[in-house]
C-alpha cells in the first residue's frame, strides 16, 4: 500500500473513534477504563474487519485479472491470504477481549427463574 492510503485510511480511523474520545467520562476506577477502551474497540474493530475484507476482496479481483502474469496471480495470493489471515486473527482477538471482559469485569449473571402457569417456580 502506499503511504498516502496508509494516511488516509489511519486518519479515518481517528476520525470514526473521534465521539468516543471526545465524549468520554471521567474514569474513576479500572472498570470504567476497561468499559471505555471496549466501548473504542467496539467502534474500531467493525471498520479494521471492513478493511480486510476489503483487501480480500481486491486480492480475488487481482487473482481473477492476473491471467498468465506469474507475478500477478503470486501477488493476488498474498493479498487473498494476508485478508483471511487478518480476518482471522482480528475475530478471534476481538471474542477473546469479549470473553476476557465479561468473564472478569461485569457482574455476576442472576440465575433465570422459570414459571409456570400459576406463578409456581418450577425449580422448587
Amino acid at each position: 500500500m502506499s503511504n498516502r492510503l496508509k494516511i488516509c485510511l489511519f486518519t479515518g480511523l481517528i476520525f470514526a473513534t473521534m465521539p468516543a474520545i471526545v465524549f468520554a467520562k471521567t474514569v474513576r476506577n479500572l472498570r470504567d477504563l476497561i468499559g471505555e477502551i471496549r466501548s473504542i474497540l467496539n467502534l474500531t474493530i467493525p471498520v479494521i474487519i471492513g478493511l480486510a475484507v476489503v483487501l480480500f476482496l481486491w486480492g480475488v479481483l487481482k487473482y481473477i485479472q492476473a491471467g498468465d502474469d506469474a507475478t500477478k496471480v503470486k501477488d493476488g495470493k498474498n493479498m487473498i491470504i494476508f485478508g483471511i489471515i487478518g480476518l482471522f486473527v482480528m475475530v478471534s482477538v476481538w471474542g477473546l477481549v469479549n470473553v476476557l471482559v465479561r468473564t472478569f469485569f461485569e457482574s455476576s449473571p442472576q440465575p433465570v427463574q422459570f414459571e409456570s402457569e400459576n406463578s409456581e417456580s418450577v425449580l422448587d
